[in-house]
């Protein structure tokens, strides 16, 4: 199980289920959750695990389109139902492969509050980046720009009710 789990328990090193039960998620709203062990209640939070992020995530991606691509090339045409099962099967090994590079950290003071890049920089910077490559892509400039500031009064808003 820790070959394809790598959310492990900080404290006493108990490994997390795969599939994480409502019960030991705790929601934060918008910000990605903590959880809370079975056995000793250790509260952690997800962090990247840099030295294994970047050999597993490249390999993931890698594998995840090299398979639908050679596959969509050689089965789609003879069998789909085959192409869309094994779509799904490469799919849960990308979700696999994009985990192990995450690690589990226990929670701290100086961890319980985000900072303002993280709140506020991170995800506008998303947003306008999208969009922008969005207009870039459709040319249509005269419709995305009011979109990029609809967009950020809607997640500005979205964000502003999720913390109470």
């Amino acid at each position: 199980m820790s070959l394809i789990n790598s959310f492990v328990c900080p404290r006493c090193g108990k490994p997390f289920p795969f599939i994480i039960k409502p019960t030991i998620r705790i929601n934060r709203g918008l910000l990605p959750p903590y959880f809370k062990c079975i056995s000793c209640s250790q509260i952690s939070r997800q962090k990247v695990d840099v030295v294994t992020a970047m050999w597993v995530w490249p390999l993931t991606i890698g594998f995840f389109v090299g398979v639908i691509y050679i596959l969509k090339n050689i089965i789609f045409r003879e069998s789909p139902i085959l192409y869309i099962l094994i779509v799904v099967i490469s799919l849960a090994l990308f979700f696999i492969g994009f985990r192990k590079g995450l690690k589990l950290v226990s929670v701290g003071k100086k961890h319980s509050q985000p900072n303002a890049a993280s709140i506020w920089v991170i995800p506008a910077f998303g947003i306008v980046s999208c969009l922008l490559f969005w207009g870039y892509y459709s040319g249509d400039w005269f419709h995305v720009a009011p979109g990029i500031g609809i967009s950020l009064i809607i997640w500005m808003f979205i964000y502003y009710h999720s913390r109470k």
